[in-house]
């Protein structure tokens, strides 16, 4: 539950007015695949004979690319946040 309320704050704070609308259809997007994510993991299991290993490999992957993600982001969040301040220290400086 506490993931749903980290995307929501990502949304709201990297989109702008014109993407929000896009970005909140992707958060629903992402939401009802997530709702699927038992059966798949069930089917998953059902396919290899009852052993989870492939369930478990699957939530394994699913961190590792949401990780890799979160670091682009962080990396986008870094670039942007000294565009920021680049202008205020100047002007303090004039």
């Amino acid at each position: 539950m506490t993931i749903f309320h980290l995307a929501n704050l990502f949304i709201v704070k990297l989109s702008t007015p014109e993407t929000a609308g896009r970005a909140a259809g992707i958060m629903g997007f992402t939401n009802i695949m997530g709702g699927f994510s038992s059966y798949i993991m069930g089917w998953s299991r059902d396919l290899s004979g009852g052993s989870f290993g492939p369930s478990i490999n699957m939530l394994i992957i699913s961190a590792i690319l949401g990780f890799i993600a979160y670091l682009f982001i962080v990396k986008n969040e870094a670039i942007e946040s000294k565009l920021d301040e680049v202008p205020d220290s100047k002007a303090i400086y004039k």
